[in-house]
């Protein structure tokens, strides 16, 4: 039994399961945190190009729409605290918020709806 029990214990920690689903691990932290970072670089890229006229539709342009370019500057702008909050409670060696992870991942998903040219 006592075999079982260690053996139960090892493919846990080896699986990164998670006891407790309000509190992320370090590793979704890291990479929530890296995921957010390359999606500021493409969001900081697409709120530079030029608004598109209302002639011209995005698949024809590189240009950016209003609706858009509004929703990657909130997405950054929420994920900023984010992350934030989530570099200091790793340095802290404190519980990872999952909330903070989730704010990140929507941020993401914001940003990977811009079009690639």
């Amino acid at each position: 039994m006592r075999k079982l029990l260690l053996i139960s214990a090892a493919a846990l920690a080896l699986a990164g399961c998670n006891p407790n689903p309000d509190v992320a691990t370090p590793n979704q932290a890291v990479i929530a945190i890296n995921a957010y970072n390359a999606g500021v670089a493409t969001g900081k890229n697409y709120l530079s190009l030029p608004l598109c006229p209302a002639s011209v539709t995005i698949a024809t342009a590189a240009c950016r729409t209003q609706t858009l370019s509004q929703q990657v500057y909130s997405a950054l702008k929420a994920g900023r605290p984010a992350r934030a909050q989530i570099l200091a409670a790793l340095s802290a060696n404190a519980a990872l918020p999952i909330t903070a992870i989730q704010t990140l991942e929507a941020a993401y998903a914001v940003i990977r709806q811009i079009p690639a040219k």
